[in-house]
């Protein structure tokens, strides 16, 4: 790796806004263009400091004399090389950054910034600002795209509240997260969204991209596990940073391929959420229902946490609040118990009471002016859990019948309100009643059968497997054809199938090849419009 490291003659005093005294975030930063006058803001201009170090794609500016200078300047150990071994370390964290992002997972480097800084090399200024980065001017590197040659501040000294006597974690956090944020610009700098709620949440996701052990991310899930009510794109401040394990659940049903399409929507489009959905939609995935099982994968977290789900989520710091813990039946009607923004969600858990030879009944009321989502999970005491999602219209009730409640330990109900460009309300409201029936009849009633949408995927068995396994899932709606797509560990396709999806249960007998390793595998299963994934492990 080429580095150079050179004194600069001059050190000139900065403006009269002290860039000490900025507070924003770099997607406040990309909302504030809307309405700046000029840019980049006159505080947060290239500075000019007392030296630099170059690294194979980056320059690092920095001082060490005086307030300005960095973590330990006179700390020269590893490796000997005239160069403080903070400044060495955020060099080592961005190459591991960029090669990540642009190597591994296929995202355009931002583009060339003309040679400002000296030459094109990235440029990062280290100073009071912990994390930033500003886009500076349109380029024509990427024709056709709002990209931004862009540059980057990362902090002097990232030392915080969890780690008082470390600042290498933080910096590890920092310099992942914004280099990310420069490679956004090389799509799209500016989007029209009201907060920068993906800009965000995919930025903190891509540090577990860099540093998988880090996870530095976990601080931010309690400001939005406590808040998951809040919409998840019109609420900023922290809870947006909380709603990376958005992209997590992205990540793992549909490969980084996925989130990068995102980004390549975004070139054309203004928001977010509208590049979002057509992601989906050109992957015939369904929004509502994956945002839905998204929604239910949130509550099997820490201690409720199976496998199948997150992957780290045995280690989160908490679950998510429920709104209500059913363990007496009937119920009585419950209203509103917890009120939900556009994107939010609330979950009621119904306890197994004991009673033999049983079924859960549950009659949900849905909001007067919005359609609602039902996800009831079953979850048995050992064994995987199986979803059914409910399209609740506006001013509509719906009943379904869990048979063999007794063989649960509980049923997990998670409301959400899917995705409504313009609303008239700030929340949507819901009401229901549970009660256990003793005359077992069948799994559901003829109105919640008639709700589209209705897809449940029971994963496959046995799994871990050896030669076959059996992939279970329930349609209920007229039979239609599936398809069956089966895709090792780096999301090549090796095999599918196809067939008839017949109403009610249904199970696909899958053998897998003799000359395949054994390892993780993929699959997708796609039932007019709607595809569900899931995941098995091999083993020989």
């Amino acid at each position: 790796m080429r580095t150079t490291y050179k004194i600069m003659a001059a050190v000139i005093v900065l403006h009269a806004i002290s860039i000490a005294d900025i507070g924003c975030s770099t997607g406040d930063l990309i909302l504030s263009r809307q309405t700046a006058t000029s840019w980049p803001p006159l505080a947060l201009t290239r500075p000019s400091l007392q030296v630099h170090y170059d690294t194979e794609n980056f320059r690092i500016h920095f001082d060490i004399t005086g307030n300005n200078a960095v973590y330990e300047s006179e700390v020269d150990l590893n490796p000997h090389d005239g160069v403080p071994d903070y400044v060495n370390r955020m060099g080592e964290y961005l190459e591991s950054s960029r090669f990540s992002y642009v190597n591994v997972h296929g995202f355009d480097p931002p583009p060339p910034d003309d040679g400002l800084g000296g030459n094109n090399l990235y440029d990062i200024y280290v100073t009071e600002i912990s994390g930033l980065v500003v886009p500076e001017f349109p380029s024509d590197h990427y024709p056709g795209r709002q990209a931004y040659s862009s540059y980057a501040f990362i902090g002097r000294d990232l030392r915080n509240q969890h780690h008082p006597d470390d600042p290498l974690p933080f910096l590890m956090a920092t310099c992942s997260h914004e280099y990310f944020h420069a490679v956004q610009m090389a799509y799209r700098a500016f989007s029209r969204d009201e907060t920068p709620w993906w800009y965000e949440l995919s930025a903190v996701f891509a540090e577990e991209l860099v540093f998988d052990d880090l996870n530095e991310l976990y601080y931010y899930l309690p400001d939005y596990y406590l808040k998951i009510d809040k919409s998840l794109y019109l609420t900023g401040g922290s809870h947006m940073y909380g709603s990376w394990v958005f992209a997590q659940y992205l990540y793992q049903n549909h490969g980084i391929e996925f989130i990068r399409r995102v980004f390549e929507k975004l070139i054309n489009l203004d928001q977010s959420l509208v590049a979002l959905s057509v992601a989906f939609a050109e992957g015939n995935l369904n929004f509502v229902v994956e945002y839905a099982e998204f929604m239910s994968w949130n509550y099997f977290t820490a201690v409720n946490w199976r496998p199948g789900f997150f992957e780290e989520g045995a280690d989160f710091p908490l679950s998510v609040p429920l709104a209500r813990i059913h363990d007496i039946y009937p119920t009585g009607m419950v209203v509103n118990p917890k009120a939900i923004e556009n994107l939010g969600g609330a979950y009621v858990v119904f306890n197994d009471p004991g009673i033999p030879k049983s079924e859960l009944v549950i009659d949900f009321n849905g909001d007067d002016d919005y359609p609602l989502v039902v996800s009831l999970g079953s979850i048995p005491d050992s064994g995987p859990v199986t979803f059914g999602i409910y399209f609740v219209p506006a001013d509509q009730s719906l009943t379904v019948r869990i048979p063999r409640f007794q063989d649960l330990g509980s049923v997990l109900m998670t409301v959400t309100w899917p995705f409504q460009g313009f609303t008239i309300r700030d929340s949507a409201e819901f009401s229901y009643r549970a009660d256990v029936d003793t005359n077992e009849t069948s799994i559901e009633t003829a109105e919640s059968a008639a709700v589209p949408g209705i897809f449940r995927l029971g994963g496959n068995h046995p799994n871990p497997f050896n030669g076959a396994t059996c992939i279970n899932f329930e349609w209920n709606s007229d039979p239609e054809n599936y398809k069956f797509e089966l895709m090792d560990a780096a999301g090549r396709k090796i095999g599918e199938a196809v067939g008839k999806a017949e109403s009610g249960l249904n199970r696909i007998r899958w053998r897998m090849a003799d000359d395949l390793a054994c390892g993780v595998y993929f699959y997708k299963l796609s039932i007019g419009g709607f595809a569900r994934t899931g995941r098995m492990l091999y083993l020989k």
